[in-house]
């Protein structure tokens, strides 16, 4: 794997503290590292996924679940900012999205995206052969997304149109470092109810995701908000049957 390591500076103290200090979205950051005690962000490369498990107070295990998905086969990892969850790096053949909340207390990081790294673990990451890392499991990769209009029996128009205002209400009211949780929480809600996956709404869910400050990109939003739809839908086949 030839594509260089990128490591983005964050804001170290203060408002926006843990969020790129530098512009990586929309171009190449081509900007000096942080330094070498510093946390960083590494904006992942083309053949790169990471599977990212977390522990959240009263929430979902990750651990729990990676016990029960059989494992994260031995592969470069390091501590995540929590200390409480672990980032596990592995290729990947597949064109992949990430995938948010892809299973309780896990998210699928891949190309394009962002993942947070310890002072410690950038040499381990530096000095890695990304080319040799074990595949990513078969569990890391989001099953094809349906992508739905109104379905038999939904809601009238009438009332998926209040319905999504007040679910985009509710995301946009997010309090800090419960942005993406809402935004899937609310797609889902809404799909489950409404039973609406419909393009339109889904690019309300993601343009009002991407309000968040601009901390999360489109892609990143649209994985959060069509896995929530898709659950969404799953589970109101389950109610009807």
């Amino acid at each position: 794997m030839t594509a260089p390591i990128v490591f983005v500076p964050l804001i170290q103290a203060g408002e926006g503290a843990g969020k790129p200090a530098r512009k990586w979205k929309r171009e190449p950051y081509t900007g000096p590292p942080p330094p070498a005690d510093q946390g960083a962000g590494w904006v992942l490369p083309p053949g790169i996924l990471v599977v990212d498990v977390d522990q959240h107070p009263g929430g979902a295990d990750g651990w729990e679940t990676v016990t029960r998905l059989g494992g994260c086969d031995p592969t470069l990892s390091y501590e995540s900012r929590s200390g409480k969850g672990a980032h596990f790096v592995y290729r990947t053949e597949r064109q992949v999205e990430e995938a948010p909340a892809l299973h309780p207390g896990i998210d699928i990081k891949a190309q394009g995206g962002m993942v947070f790294v310890t002072p410690a673990a950038r040499p381990l990451i530096e000095a890695a052969d990304l080319g040799t890392l074990p595949w990513a499991p078969d569990w890391a990769y989001p099953p094809p997304r349906r992508r739905a209009s109104l379905v038999p029996g939904t809601a009238a128009p009438s009332q998926c149109v209040i319905a999504l205002a007040i679910a985009l209400a509710r995301v946009r009211d997010a309090e800090p470092g419960e942005c993406n949780r809402t935004l899937n929480r609310e797609a889902f809600k809404y799909a489950l109810f409404m039973g609406d996956a419909s393009a339109e709404a889904v690019e309300a869910f993601v343009v009002a995701g991407m309000e968040f400050e601009g901390r999360f990109t489109e892609a990143y939003c649209r994985g959060v908000v069509e896995c929530g739809m898709t659950s969404g839908l799953a589970a109101r086949e389950e109610d009807a049957a």
